[in-house]
């Protein structure tokens, strides 16, 4: 064993060239071991990691599979069960939309998916409703909408940090949504304003956005104070998306019954006098919760029709006199446990000798003349100060402005009835 030692000794010291070039050529082998190794392991983790955007966002497999509603139950692809590469996978995805945008001549918008945390809008075909019948009380045609709604229960509400992902890709956003970008010439004669009074419900507030944005008109959205951080956020998004959308300049807490209810309107008209002027004929107020009865093309043609006059309701035998010759201020209830709007019954100083009362909603068709008129003129704004501690004003404010002859509103009531139908 001893001298096997000392000939190999000798033989390393003869051709040590020969030993340290094997010595070399063993490290070299560890070391590509341990490179594939680890790039193994890493390919591993990347094919998890697509498999879990691709989970994320449940796209369909087939054409097929969207037409019959599998849309709502998606099989999501997983490239790393399938041990395929991911490409080939997106490029299949991306078949199935180019297919589906061509057939249906609009992009597809956010899939329903039943893995997800949420369910967000999407283009979904609906059966043979006939909302027109609904409207009329056809019974069964409101059965079969009954029906549908039994199958396909209530949607959960998609989170505000997802709007928020989604609106920080404008251009996708919109064509997403679907939102109209083009307008007839009877729409672009007549430009309409419109403010959105908002604090909760974003996704209904951006249904109805969508159902009323046009690229010529003009839309002032006010946010009430008391609204969560995180919704102010998401509309601010939402308006950074569009060149005619913009929030109010100035925000106010809005308190139910008193003047608050008015200032979303009043603060919108501001902007859209200072800011806007000339660029619209007709405003009309909204709020979150509303949605449009009529078409754009419709409202453009009703407002030809007023030509400079208003629409707005106005009822001497509805009006509560107590409200206005009377002060009205909030306090704590202790039986409620809430502040509530009450009649202190103080007596008021009368606003014009001569003024009559009228009562009706807050909502209506003013023209351009008009809002110039309440937030311009004298009688406007003294008549909004004098009716800050009235009870629930925002029913008489523009009431009381329109069917006061004297006061000379522009487009004001004068006592002449015309019906006018559309065909």
């Amino acid at each position: 064993m001893h001298q096997l030692r000392r000939n190999v000794f000798i033989y390393l010291r003869r051709h040590y060239k020969y030993g340290i070039l094997l010595l070399v050529n063993i490290s070299l082998l560890l070391f590509n071991i341990w490179i594939l190794t680890n790039t193994s392991s890493v390919k591993s983790s990347n094919t998890k990691k697509l498999s879990l955007e691709v989970i994320e966002h449940e796209y369909y497999k087939t054409l097929d599979d969207y037409e019959k509603g599998v849309h709502l139950r998606p099989q999501p692809i997983y490239a790393e069960e399938k041990n395929e590469p991911f490409e080939k996978d997106k490029t299949r995805i991306d078949e199935v939309y180019t297919q589906a945008q061509h057939k249906y001549k609009v992009p597809l918008k956010y899939d329903y998916s039943e893995r997800s945390s949420y369910i967000v809008p999407s283009i979904e075909h609906q059966g043979t409703i006939k909302c027109s019948r609904v409207m009329k009380n056809d019974e069964q045609e409101i059965n079969k909408a009954e029906s549908l709604h039994i199958e396909r229960p209530g949607k959960i509400p998609v989170p505000l940090e997802t709007y928020q992902w989604w609106l920080s890709r404008c251009k996708d956003f919109r064509r997403a949504r679907g939102y109209v970008e083009v307008a007839t010439e009877q729409e672009e004669k007549w430009p309409l304003a419109f403010s959105l009074s908002i604090y909760r419900d974003f996704e209904q507030a951006e249904r109805l956005l969508r159902a009323i944005w046009r690229p010529h008109n003009i839309y002032c959205i006010h946010i009430d104070v008391k609204s969560p951080l995180i919704f102010h956020r998401t509309v601010r998004a939402l308006a950074k998306c569009f060149d005619n959308v913009f929030i109010a300049s100035h925000l106010d807490k809005i308190k139910w019954g008193d003047v608050s209810v008015l200032l979303p309107d009043i603060n919108c008209m501001r902007d859209l006098i200072r800011y806007y002027r000339g660029r619209w004929k007709y405003f009309i107020n909204l709020t979150g919760q509303e949605f449009p009865l009529r078409t754009n093309y419709e409202l453009a043609r009703i407002a030809e029709i007023f030509n400079g006059s208003n629409d707005i309701a106005g009822s001497l035998s509805r009006m509560e006199m107590d409200r206005v010759i009377h002060k009205w201020g909030h306090r704590w209830s202790i039986t409620y446990q809430q502040m509530i709007f009450y009649d202190t019954f103080e007596q008021k100083t009368q606003f014009y000798e001569n003024v009559t009362f009228y009562k009706g909603e807050m909502h209506g068709l003013f023209s351009h003349n008009f809002v110039k008129y309440v937030v311009e003129s004298k009688i406007g704004i003294d008549y909004l100060n004098w009716c800050k501690d009235t009870g629930h004003p925002s029913e008489h404010y523009y009431n009381v402005l329109n069917y006061n002859k004297y006061l000379n509103a522009p487009g004001g009531y004068y006592g002449m009835l015309t019906i006018v139908c559309l065909s």
